[in-house]
């Protein structure tokens, strides 16, 4: 009882003044860790996330800083703890919890005696099995996801007139339980794979109103909607298959040419398309896209967006791959320099990455391949914990040179310009970046490389 007063004391302290930032305030017993890591999403348009690590004091109390201009999901996480807490700007949130147990001790502190945390703690147990969804067909898959979105949206309605929960949390909430429903249906669902009369449902879910929320481009459940629409829309419209950065082109003139998405929405997903396809080796695939963009768009604000990261990556064209020291598994410092009159594939990683593990694994064959070719494999994982990426089994069982990255706000990650991942670039052996270069898991690669 003496540590819940604490925080309420904390909090009270808080609420009475003024502030521009927006803070977590916890106290946790049975901590043993001196740090807590806070990680949330501060940018949808460019999915950029801030990572802060704050002091746990020797009475378990810690204060992390947020700076946030809409309501978050932010993840309370060390070794062995993963906490999602609920944030709406300059509304401070308490938060008390027993490390040796968790999930009963956890308690939540909101101004104004709101339970926006406690309600959000009970809804997110309502979860798909994914184990049972891997052993149905595309037609019970269906059935299934419906069944549990039906379920959630019953839920969702009897919150409207609890006094408990603050509007923006219900707003927040129904927009994440609507569009995290379809990204459900878009990621498990063929749509050649299910009977007639299901394909016909199945479309017919994704009405003009469903696609185009302008008011929910800042919410990261609809952008990830967005993002999954978008694959099924071009897919189905040329009836083929299709990959987000080999075939940016034919996507970004499949958007344009929509009859299905209004302006702002179409904007933000051709900006978003030319943002994440801006590296050094897609650079000169991307440009005419990029011009179109930078001249067609009504968003200034997403223009500059663009040009920022085009600036970044444009210096590597042809350019000198900067140097960095990075951390190898045996703790000993490995430099750039240190290779030299070779060439260089640099790939960046994190275990959270499907597409970066399929393409190393994938790339296994090829390295054995090249293996007295003068060329080196250097893999740099941008986990946020180190431990984490030792204990991978892509740094333990793949060949290759493993670096630590120090995580997505490192200076490396900054220094080569990643906007996502996989990111990965060709350095030639005079230290300088390669442009248009195969994927290191194709034969194709092999050629390429043979004949630099």
């Amino acid at each position: 009882m003496k540590y819940l007063l604490i925080i309420l004391l904390i909090l009270q302290a808080f609420f009475l003044h003024a502030q521009e930032s927006t803070f977590i305030l916890g106290k946790t017993i049975n901590y043993a860790p001196n740090k807590i890591a806070a990680k949330y999403l501060y940018d949808n348009f460019t999915s950029h996330r801030a990572y802060i690590e704050v002091d746990v004091n020797e009475m378990g109390e810690f204060k992390a800083e947020l700076i946030i201009n809409s309501p978050t999901l932010v993840r309370l996480q060390s070794k062995n703890l993963s906490i999602e807490v609920y944030v709406e700007p300059m509304k401070d949130v308490g938060v008390f919890f027993d490390a040796n147990d968790v999930n009963n001790s956890i308690q939540f502190f909101e101004k104004d005696g709101l339970k926006n945390n406690e309600h959000l703690k009970q809804f997110n147990t309502m979860l798909y099995e994914n184990t049972k969804l891997k052993d149905m067909s595309f037609d019970d898959r269906l059935k299934y996801i419906n069944e549990v979105r039906h379920s959630k949206i019953s839920k969702l309605k009897q919150i409207e007139s609890n006094s408990s929960l603050s509007a923006e949390y219900k707003n927040y909430l129904n927009i994440k339980t609507k569009y995290q429903e379809h990204t459900e249906l878009l990621g498990w669902i063929d749509i050649d794979s299910i009977s007639t009369d299901n394909r016909a449902t199945f479309r017919a879910q994704y009405t003009h109103q469903i696609i185009n929320n302008i008011e929910a481009l800042n919410h990261p459940a609809y952008i990830d909607f967005l993002d999954k629409f978008t694959m099924f829309y071009c897919e189905e419209t040329l009836n083929k298959s299709l990959n987000y950065n080999e075939d940016s082109q034919t996507i970004y003139a499949c958007l344009q040419d929509s009859k299905e998405l209004v302006e702002e929405v179409k904007d933000y997903m051709l900006g978003r398309l030319v943002y994440f396809n801006l590296t050094p080796s897609n650079l000169n695939k991307i440009q005419k896209c990029h011009d179109d963009f930078i001249n067609t768009s009504n968003s200034p604000h997403l223009i500059d967006k663009v040009k920022k990261q085009y600036k970044k990556v444009q210096k590597f064209a042809g350019g000198t791959a900067p140097a960095f020291e990075l951390e190898g598994k045996d703790g000993k410092k490995i430099n750039l320099k240190d290779f030299e009159g070779k060439k260089v594939y640099l790939s960046f990683w994190a275990s959270w990455c499907g597409p970066c593990k399929h393409e190393i694994r994938g790339a296994r064959e090829n390295r054995a391949i090249l293996k007295d070719d003068d060329i080196v494999f250097i893999y740099v994982s941008l986990d946020e914990q180190k431990d984490k990426w030792l204990k991978h089994k892509v740094t333990n069982e793949e060949s290759g040179t493993h670096l630590w990255g120090q995580g997505m706000k490192s200076k490396i990650r900054n220094d080569y310009a990643i906007a996502s991942l996989p990111a990965t670039f060709l350095i030639d052996e005079a230290g300088n970046f390669v442009n248009d270069f195969p994927k290191s898991d194709t034969p194709e690669f092999i050629d390429f490389i043979k004949k630099m």
